[in-house]
C-alpha cells in the first residue's frame, strides 16, 4: 500500500487515486510511518522520505525506569531511591542472563521485559494510589510491600519468558543476587526451599506463600460432569493469578506455549468463574482465514454506543476479549498479519476507525 503514497511524498504532495481524483496535502500536514524494517519498501519510496533510525538498544533501560518513577503515587515518594537501587541491582544482570545464557521460546526485547515489569508492579501497588488505603499502611509495612512486590514482579516478567532449563539458571542467579555483598536490604526474603517460581507474594499478609496454599482445599462436587472438572495445579494457579492481576488493571496479557498444555482451558476457567460480575468475557478463535475487518466487526458487535465516538460494554462493566490461536492468521504479501495488527492498533490507540462513517471509534 505504501507504493500508492509515492505521489504524496513527491514535492507536489498530491495523492492521485485510481478513480482519477487528486487530493492535495496541505502545508501543515505530515505523514509519519513507524515500520519495523524497510523489507517491503521499494527504492522509490525510500528515496522520497526522511528517516530516523532507532535501534531498540538505543533506548536505555535506565530512561524507562526514570520515567516510571516519575509516575509513582505521592504515598510512595519516599521509596523512589529504594526502587532505583532495586532496579539497578536486579534488572541489568538478570536481563543479560536471560538474553545470553537462556533460551526463550518466544523472543522478547529487553525494553519489553522492563515494560512487563513496570506493568506488573503497577498492578501490585494499587493500594498506594488510593489515599485512604495508603494512610492505613505503616512505614515498615510500606518497605515490606515494595520489596515483596518488586521481587515477585521481577520473577514473573523477566524470569518467566525462558524454558525450564533457563528457569533453573535464573533461580540460582536470583538467589545469588539476593545474598551477594552490597545487595539492597530486603525486608522479606524469599524462602530457601524450592525455586523462586514456587512462591506467591501475599500482599495483605505481607509474606511469601506456596502457590497451593493461596487457594482453598480442592474437592470435586458430587454433581460435577467429568468434562467440567478442572483440578488446580501450581501452573494453573500462578498463570491464573498473573492473568487476573493484569486484567483487573486493564493490561493485555499474552500466553504462549506448546499446543495441548491447557492455556485456553485455564484462561476460560478464570474468565468465566474467577473474575466476578463486573467483567463480561467474549471468546473468539483466529484461523488461517481470519480477516481484520471480520475481527473488527465481531468486537464492534459486542459493544454499545456510550456517547459520540465512544463505545463500550454496558455501564459499570468491563469487556475482556479472549483471542485463541492468535498466531493462526495467514500472512499477506508483505509479511504482516492484519487481524493481529488491528488488535495491536486498539492496544496502542484505544480504538479504530468506523469503516462506514469514517470516524474514530474509541473503545
Amino acid at each position: 500500500w505504501i507504493e500508492n503514497m509515492n505521489t504524496v511524498m513527491d514535492d507536489n504532495k498530491k495523492l492521485c487515486l485510481n478513480s482519477g481524483e487528486i487530493i492535495k496535502l496541505t502545508g501543515t500536514m505530515t505523514m509519519m510511518f513507524e515500520p519495523e524494517d524497510l523489507a517491503a519498501a521499494s527504492p522509490a519510496t525510500v528515496s522520497r522520505n526522511g528517516m530516523v533510525l532507532m535501534e531498540p538498544h538505543m533506548l536505555q533501560l535506565q530512561s524507562m525506569v526514570e520515567s516510571w518513577l516519575e509516575l509513582l503515587p505521592p504515598s510512595l515518594e519516599g521509596q523512589k531511591k529504594h526502587f532505583q537501587e532495586l532496579f539497578d541491582w536486579y534488572v541489568p544482570p538478570l536481563v543479560r542472563l536471560i538474553k545470553k545464557e537462556c533460551k526463550e521460546p518466544v523472543a522478547t526485547k529487553e525494553t519489553e521485559q522492563l515494560f512487563s515489569l513496570t506493568k506488573l508492579l503497577n498492578s501490585h501497588i494499587t493500594e498506594f494510589r488510593d489515599e485512604e488505603e495508603s494512610k492505613k499502611i505503616g512505614a515498615a509495612d510500606v518497605v515490606k510491600r515494595v520489596d515483596g512486590s518488586f521481587l515477585f514482579c521481577v520473577i514473573w516478567s523477566i524470569g518467566c519468558t525462558t524454558d525450564d532449563a533457563g528457569r533453573e539458571k535464573f533461580n540460582e542467579a536470583f538467589r545469588e543476587l539476593m545474598t551477594k555483598e552490597g545487595a539492597p536490604k530486603i525486608g522479606v526474603p524469599i524462602p530457601e526451599k524450592s525455586t523462586v517460581y514456587d512462591f506467591c507474594w501475599e500482599r495483605t499478609k505481607m509474606k511469601w506463600l506456596g502457590w497451593l496454599d493461596t487457594i482453598p482445599q480442592f474437592t470435586i462436587p458430587s454433581t460435577a460432569k467429568f468434562q467440567e472438572i478442572l483440578v488446580p495445579t501450581i501452573d494453573t494457579i500462578r498463570y491464573g493469578y498473573v492473568l487476573e492481576t493484569q486484567v483487573r488493571n486493564d493490561y493485555p496479557v499474552l500466553f504462549c506455549g506448546d499446543t495441548g498444555t491447557g492455556k485456553s482451558v485455564m484462561v476460560k476457567e478464570k474468565l468465566m468463574k474467577g473474575m466476578g460480575d463486573k467483567f463480561l468475557s467474549h471468546f473468539m478463535n483466529f484461523s488461517a482465514n481470519s480477516k481484520a475487518n471480520q475481527t473488527q466487526d465481531i468486537i464492534d458487535g459486542k459493544v454499545d454506543k456510550r456517547r459520540k465516538g465512544v463505545f463500550g460494554p454496558p455501564l459499570g462493566k468491563k469487556l475482556v476479549v479472549f483471542v485463541d490461536d492468535l498466531n493462526m492468521p495467514s500472512k499477506e504479501a508483505y509479511g504482516a498479519q492484519p487481524p493481529i495488527e488491528i488488535l495491536r492498533q486498539h492496544m496502542h490507540w484505544g480504538g479504530w476507525w468506523d469503516r462506514k462513517e469514517i470516524e474514530w471509534r474509541q473503545l
